[in-house]
């Protein structure tokens, strides 16, 4: 089976919380049986979500240590610490299509589930039928992208690798040792992609040159030198022991680490010269196809990318609107702009500030998360994004972590990125979904679309909080959140849906903004080399805000806007027709034909 979560799942888009390991919350009220008697429905169904938890969890050394903080407790014990496997041959793909197939057959074997686990069966088959539609697109998929490749990604995952115990540190130390072999792997499957027709294009391979060879400059002061001594405090180790262990480490980047991205320099280097000029997916055979896939898998919506299109250029057209309504009642918009200042610069008293105010006035009451914020480090500012979410281990919840990436341009982004990551957004949302005690399967599955949509949906709300004046907030919320994630998203559909190459994907920009060519080069590339990175934030979010709106039109006076959150929080990460499903009013009636139209 193949499962889609990966580093950027990892660092961004959940948390969990106290769950009992002997079973799901909902297992607890399974109806015992005898030796006699079949199964429940939800004693199977409880079975099966199980066996795919504990498949995922054990599918690698590092998906275990960031799922299970003791993976004993489900039966998990590898003997030695492991990178995965990785699927090459077509038998390969074929005997993963197969076990997915075979978890889907059983799940559709069930039926009468309530409550939660109704949901969760949803969710389950929305994703084991996503799954396998991905074998039909297998050399879609890339390793090496820009800024989200495993290139960019490794470093940081790999300095938050949990150390519990001394074999923690030895599992660590094996998986930098095997890291070439693993790399290696890894540049196979990118050549059969590359001789199939589907290789990366000529400035993706140069973008990824670029991020390994910036990460090898200084090995002495790599990040994974120099984070390691500090991330054995807490060990029962001597003074001796943590000095060999640093050596050890030392030993591993230097002579594994750094030599295994050489490797991927001198692989994608290979590519260079027959690597395709174009990368949008359309370009490539059955592209519009896979891109139909990933706004279904990734983002989750069932909408067409036609209905996108309108959807995002209204957005953009209304956004104008509400920018020139504000030009008109408040003239001097522009400098109350350039002259507003957040109130707070601390990023503590930032998310102790939402958490008194926002989080209070429009949330449902989340029990109280324990937080560490952290500096990403040096090597690594110009790659990453503002902040990173850490998603905590499912039994050890209180171990929440938020990197920050405070350069000099970060400027006034502080407050809307912590309402983003910190609270009201993904630590606050995943702390307080996995505090209803969900199936671990949950965790299995990325519902993306609903993680950042969500994040970037209080984000938005976040400028109300943020000390403005009500034209300074709503400017910031229509303008610089609301416009550029809808330019991205129809960027996004141009060019990877409808062939937009960067002349015209400037030609369109333009029609809203006043871009050079050096920003529209940027703005392109960004949206090139990862389809549908942008769509989970902002398709995610005009998603949400769609069945905001449809509920309080259905409501009217009645509607309760902590009521429309703690229903989408209870939920839990879901694809938008799940979401709308199990939210009823939130689903815009169709319109009735009259008699005469019918005729």
């Amino acid at each position: 089976m193949r499962f889609t979560k990966t580093f950027k799942t990892i660092m961004i888009s959940a948390c969990s919380a106290a769950l009992l390991l002997t079973g799901c919350g909902s297992a607890t009220n399974t109806t015992a049986t005898t030796a006699t008697d079949a199964p429940s429905a939800e004693e199977t169904f409880d079975e099966l979500t199980r066996e795919i938890f504990t498949d995922y969890a054990s599918s690698d050394s590092l998906t275990l240590n960031y799922t299970l903080k003791d993976p004993s407790d489900y039966g998990i014990e590898f003997e030695e610490a492991t990178w995965g496997e990785v699927p090459l041959s077509e038998e390969d793909f074929a005997n993963e299509k197969a076990q997915t197939q075979a978890y889907l057959d059983r799940l559709n074997e069930i039926s009468g589930l309530t409550d939660d686990r109704a949901v969760t069966y949803d969710v389950v088959k929305y994703y084991l039928e996503a799954d396998l539609e991905s074998y039909d697109y297998i050399y879609h998929i890339t390793n090496f992208a820009p800024m989200l490749g495993f290139q960019s990604q490794l470093p940081t995952t790999m300095a938050e690798y949990h150390f519990d115990d001394v074999s923690d540190v030895e599992d660590y130390l094996t998986l930098l040792n095997s890291l070439g072999d693993y790399v290696d792997r890894l540049l196979t499957f990118e050549n059969q992609k590359a001789d199939a027709g589907y290789g990366m294009c000529k400035s993706a391979l140069e973008t990824s040159i670029e991020d390994c060879t910036s990460f090898m400059e200084s090995p002495e002061t790599n990040l994974l030198i120099e984070v390691f001594p500090e991330k054995l405090e807490g060990l029962d180790l001597s003074e001796d022991e943590k000095n060999a262990y640093i050596e050890k480490n030392h030993d591993a980047v230097i002579n594994s680490v750094i030599p295994a991205y050489q490797s991927i320099v001198d692989g994608l280097t290979a590519q260079l010269d027959t690597a395709p000029e174009k990368g949008n997916v359309a370009s490539y055979e059955n592209g519009q196809e896979y891109y139909k896939y990933l706004l279904k898998s990734s983002v989750g919506t069932d909408k067409t990318p036609e209905e996108l299109i309108e959807l995002t250029e209204n957005k953009l057209n209304t956004a104008i609107f509400s920018l020139a309504f504000t030009m008109n009642a408040n003239p001097n918009i522009f400098d109350d702009v350039e002259n507003a200042e957040y109130a707070l610069s601390d990023p503590q008293e930032i998310i102790e500030h939402f958490k008194s105010t926002f989080t209070a006035e429009q949330m449902p009451e989340a029990p109280e998360a324990n937080y560490t914020l952290k500096n990403v480090h040096e090597s690594l500012s110009e790659r990453l994004s503002p902040a990173m979410y850490f998603i905590p281990r499912i039994d050890d919840i209180t171990n929440n972590q938020i990197y920050l990436n405070l350069r000099d341009s970060m400027g006034n982004e502080l407050m809307p990125t912590l309402a983003h990551e910190g609270y009201p957004g993904h630590m606050y949302q995943m702390t307080y979904y996995y505090n209803t005690n969900p199936d671990p399967i949950r965790t299995v599955y990325e519902s993306s679309g609903y993680i950042e949509g969500w994040a970037s949906y209080v984000e938005s709300l976040s400028y109300d909080y943020c000390g403005f004046n009500e034209d300074v907030a709503d400017f910031y919320r229509s303008f610089d959140l609301e416009m550029s994630l809808n330019l991205y998203c129809r960027a996004d559909l141009g060019i990877h849906y409808e062939g937009w190459d960067m002349e015209q994907t400037g030609e369109f920009i333009r029609q809203y903004l006043d871009f050079d060519d050096a920003t529209i080069q940027e703005l392109y590339e960004a949206v090139l080399y990862n389809p549908t990175n942008y769509m989970i934030y902002g398709i995610g979010m005009d998603e949400i805000v769609e069945m905001r709106d449809t509920m309080e039109d259905h409501l009217d006076e009645n509607f309760d806007i902590k009521d429309f959150h703690k229903q989408l929080l209870d939920l839990g990460p879901a694809p938008f027709p799940i979401l709308r499903k199990y939210m009823p009013d939130t689903v815009t009636e169709p319109v009735e034909e009259t008699a005469d139209e019918a005729a």
